[in-house]
């Protein structure tokens, strides 16, 4: 499936809220430079309009042409311009240049020089319009009354573009193509003189460069030269075995070939303009009717635009503090929008929460996985309930502002209180944050809805209303939980919330199809490639963390390469297909958000576990001898727990063919849950690392390739279909390596199978 590439978001503020700058520049292409010109002659410098009207004359007292030379780059800034502006009657405006407090700093005596320039140069002509027009006054507030964007200037831009960068780059000026850049490129007697002594475009570039003339290089690899010149070759060799030297008409033949070649050649290498062939189109797509298009050669061509400069003045208009929330996106569908930077600064306080509570915790036994997990399920949901509002009706306003700082108090609250420890048996505060942040989501619900009533939006008030139901009822059911907060009632606790998420998931999943609250009039598919890039993040975090602690042997640094290569691949395979409009063109929207969840979870398992796999194979734990001692030990402490076959075979465990893999995993499993002994540091459960390892990896594949089907047309799309299907498999190898021990494979060797299956999985994505 062809989807367009994503290329990253556009921060902003959505464009709902004009911009607070009073003045912005613009480059527009104009349909008609001389007409342009024409009509807005006043607003353009002497030195501007010289691009298009040149002097003919050579610069006399010039002593080096190309020092003076008027287009040097005179549109780079406002404060060369001096002459003042014009509305569409004429009236001169006062120039404000566009000069900063550090401009002024650094240079100060020519910014002043500058200012005077302007002043003088608006006085003259405001007081011979006044003297001629007494009933339309000119003064120096007019600028900050004009509604109608005012030209500063036109910007003449050339560029040499080339069809295929191995192609011919000879070519000669003729006179007519002289004729035809004279004008634009404001040419001296001197340079013209110059141009015509080119040979290649070599000469071209640097003739520009030391001009300092405004240009641009652009490579098309679009035409395949060296089949055309295989043809060409086989085109002449069939002239040759044409050739007879019994027949005058053969002869005949093959001199007009000979001729027919020789004649392309000298119209090549002369710079004619005749058509090309199949090679006159070209390949550059900002093509205007008005620009000016020469071709040098069959691979190199020339283009120079017109582009005016147009100053807008936007009126000033602060940020309001309240404004009303449209309860009908319906009319929003389709609409480009993006993340804003409040909604980015909250992303970041949940690096920091998924960051602090992954270094304190470690998943190498079922207790810490669980714990993860339950713990994950609240993060997620937290994020995504806060995503789902914000996206859809946060207007900028100073009121939303408000509420992001008393929401992101009650983050801090949660993640302070996220620790094992506290989240199993004093989740108290962890309770009450979350209350806080559920809160602030009802009564912005609420607000939303209330406008619904007044407005009389029918369509809108049904699933507003739930979702302002679901909001109170989660609060509610968590408020209950404060009544179980003691270890023992954990099981009470986790039913109340996880039935609470569960009801507000219900509620979302019911009016998804509802047009009046619809998604697809939100940017949460970007949203959503924001917080996975912020996953990936933590992973890094982690990452780094363990590299600054290992040693610097040389299995360890390939060990840390290889797994910067894992990251890296998981990264491309997401976003190199990723369309922030995912929400707007997928049909099952909510089930391509609601996979995002258990992608998200075991990414970050994932990350945990490489870490800790490259962390055994520093302390050379990932050894058979280790493993070996591992299991006496283990098999020490299960040895009143397990029965008497278990423990003599334990007992005499080793690491030949004999020992099987259920033998070694009773003794783990029985020693785990006697609970280490007096040996604290000892891991009775070291293939768990192993297994999490490998089991997340490829479930990370499956829900990758999940949410690439989901936007997968049935037909017409067999390389997507290729390439989900080559993920499940990736995935099924993960799950058979995960019976692995480290008696088959250290930690280097299982890092480096999986860095090969996933650059090869890189390799097949390619294909789309």
């Amino acid at each position: 499936m062809t989807q367009s590439r994503y290329q990253g978001p556009t921060f902003g503020d959505r464009g709902r809220r004009p911009s607070a700058l009073p003045t912005s520049e613009q480059h527009v292409d104009i349909e008609n430079p001389e007409a342009f010109l024409h009509n807005n002659r006043s607003n353009i410098s002497d030195a501007v309009s010289d691009h298009l009207h040149p002097p003919l004359t050579t610069h006399e007292t010039n002593t080096s042409y190309r020092s003076n030379n008027p287009t040097i780059r005179r549109l780079h800034g406002d404060n060369l311009f001096v002459n003042p502006l014009h509305d569409h009657t004429g009236k001169p405006l006062r120039r404000l240049g566009s000069e900063t407090i550090g401009d002024i700093l650094a240079h100060p005596i020519k910014e002043l020089q500058l200012h005077t320039k302007r002043s003088e140069a608006y006085e003259a002509e405001k007081n011979e319009w006044n003297e001629k027009h007494p009933n339309s006054i000119a003064s120096k507030k007019d600028v900050l009354n004009c509604e109608e964007p005012i030209v500063e200037g036109i910007r003449i831009r050339l560029t040499i573009h080339f069809r295929h960068l191995v192609g011919d780059q000879d070519f000669k000026f003729t006179e007519e193509q002289i004729e035809r850049i004279e004008k634009p490129l404001n040419l001296t007697l001197e340079e013209k003189e110059e141009l015509r002594s080119f040979k290649d475009t070599d000469d071209l570039i640097d003739f520009l460069e030391e001009t300092n003339r405004d240009y641009s290089v652009k490579v098309h690899k679009t035409v395949a030269f060296r089949a055309e010149l295989a043809q060409k070759r086989n085109e002449l060799s069939d002239s040759f075995n044409a050739f007879d030297l019994g027949d005058k008409s053969n002869s005949t033949t093959f001199n007009s070939a000979i001729t027919s070649e020789k004649q392309n050649s000298s119209s090549v290498q002369n710079g004619s303009t005749e058509d090309f062939g199949p090679h006159k189109e070209r390949p550059h797509k900002n093509h205007k009717n008005t620009d000016i298009l020469i071709d040098l050669n069959k691979n190199v061509y020339i283009q120079i635009q017109f582009m005016a400069i147009i100053q807008e003045h936007i009126v000033n208009q602060r940020r309001a503090l309240f404004l009303l929330p449209d309860p009908d996106l319906s009319d929003e569908i389709g609409e480009e929008s993006s993340a804003t930077w409040i909604e980015l600064l909250g992303d970041v306080f949940y690096v920091g929460w998924i960051t602090n509570f992954t270094h304190s915790i470690h998943i190498d036994n079922v207790s810490n996985l669980a714990t993860y997990a339950a713990w994950f399920v609240v993060m997620w949901w937290t994020w995504c309930s806060g995503a789902l509002y914000s996206s859809r009706y946060d207007r900028g306003d100073v009121a939303h502002h408000v509420y992001k700082i008393i929401e992101l108090c009650g983050l801090i609250i949660m993640a302070g209180s996220s620790g094992k420890i506290n989240f199993e048996s004093n989740p108290k505060m962890f309770i009450i944050g979350y209350i806080i942040m559920k809160s602030v989501i009802l009564f912005e619900y609420l607000v939303v809805f209330i406008v619904s009533l007044g407005a009389h939006f029918k369509s809108s008030r049904r699933p507003l209303g739930f979702y302002v139901a679901a909001s109170a009822v989660s609060i509610t059911m968590w408020g209950v939980s404060l009544l179980y907060v003691a270890r023992e009632d954990l099981s009470k606790r986790y039913a109340l919330w996880y039935v609470s998420i569960g009801l507000e998931v219900i509620v979302h999943l019911w009016f998804q199809g509802n047009s009046r609250v619809s998604l697809a009039a939100s940017h949460l598919g970007e949203r959503f490639g924001l917080f996975t890039l912020i996953i990936l993040g933590e992973n890094c975090m982690g990452f780094i963390k363990m590299v600054s602690e290992a040693s610097t042997t040389s299995n360890v640094i390939i060990c840390n390469v290889f797994g910067v290569t894992i990251i890296f691949c998981y990264f491309f395979m997401y976003f190199d297909d990723f369309s922030g409009e995912a929400m707007a063109t997928t049909r099952l929207s909510q089930l391509w958000m609601y996979l995002h969840f258990p992608l998200h979870l075991f990414q970050v398992a994932f990350g945990i576990a490489l870490t800790d796999i490259i962390l055994i194979h520093n302390a050379y734990k990932d050894t058979p001898a280790y493993l070996a001692e591992t299991l006496h030990k283990c098999a020490s402490i299960a040895a009143g727990t397990v029965d008497s076959a278990v423990t003599a075979s334990a007992e005499h465990l080793t690491l030949s063919n004999a020992t099987t893999m259920a033998t070694q995993y009773s003794v783990f499993k029985a020693s785990a849950a006697v609970g280490g002994g007096e040996e604290e540091e000892l891991n009775c459960d070291p293939l768990f690392d192993i297994k999490i390892f490998w089991i997340t990896a490829g479930l990370i594949l499956c829900f990758n390739a999940f949410i690439k089907w989901i936007n997968t047309p049935i037909k017409g799309s067999m390389p997507s279909h290729f390439i989900c299907v080559s993920r499940i498999l990736n995935a099924i190898i993960f799950f058979a390596l995960s019976k692995t021990t480290y008696a088959h494979l250290d930690g280097l060797e299982m890092v480096s199978i999986m860095m090969a299956c996933l650059l090869f999985q890189s390799a097949i994505d390619l294909l789309d």
